[in-house]
């Protein structure tokens, strides 16, 4: 399985990239501010898999780390 991946911290202001467009926090979670707070200053992970192994990786996250 090819996978490549890399952690980065999030910063108050950080802009997170997806399929090579940015966004902030509050825009990946549909302007949600609670939410938002509640990730602030955590990790997020950017993780890619090849079109021949997508399907068999899949990650329910809630946001808490265990």
């Amino acid at each position: 399985m090819a996978l490549s991946a890399s952690w980065v911290k999030i910063e108050e202001d950080k802009i997170l990239q997806a399929k090579g467009h940015n966004y902030s926090l509050e825009a990946l979670l549909a302007g949600n501010y609670l939410m938002a707070d509640l990730f602030r200053n955590g990790t997020f992970v950017t993780t890619y898999l090849s079109p021949r192994d997508y399907h068999r990786v899949h990650m329910p996250c809630n946001g808490y780390s265990a």
